[in-house]
């Protein structure tokens, strides 16, 4: 039963995973090739686009270039360390952890509501039957 909720949800919620990835990734790439433009001639892990990715992806996981950002430039460091972080970590995380959340109770209920069919449908035949036989059996004796 886990194994089949388990494969259930990852395929039916493919699409909406698939959809967040690319927003994700197109939003990655905007802050990659700002922090580039803004500190890449300064900073050296933003010195170029490919490194500044990973440099963003680090941040998200704790590593934080606040100092050498302000350094370089101080009006557009605060906004945009506040802005990657905030955006990515706290309202695109909590929106995939949304996703898989909602695609898991969707197919739990189904689950559920496909057990409670089988289940109601043999009990009432079993108590269909159960129930002829008793007027069968009254009457014949």
């Amino acid at each position: 039963m886990v194994a089949n909720l388990t494969i259930s949800t990852i395929t039916n919620g493919i699409i909406p995973i698939v959809n967040y990835i690319i927003i994700f990734i197109v939003l990655l790439f905007g802050e990659a090739t700002a922090a580039y433009i803004v500190f890449g001639s300064e900073v050296r892990e933003l010195s170029s686009v490919q490194v500044s990715i990973f440099t963003l992806l680090k941040m998200l996981n704790g590593l934080f270039l606040y100092d050498e950002m302000n350094a370089v430039n101080p009006f557009f460091a605060t906004p945009f360390f506040v802005y990657v972080l905030v955006l990515h970590w706290l309202l695109l995380l909590n929106i995939l952890i949304g996703l898989i959340k909602g695609q898991f109770f969707e197919q739990y209920e189904n689950l559920l509501t496909g057990e409670r069919q089988k289940m109601l449908k043999e009990n009432w035949t079993d108590g269909f039957y159960l129930t002829v036989w008793r007027i069968i059996s009254e009457e014949w004796i």
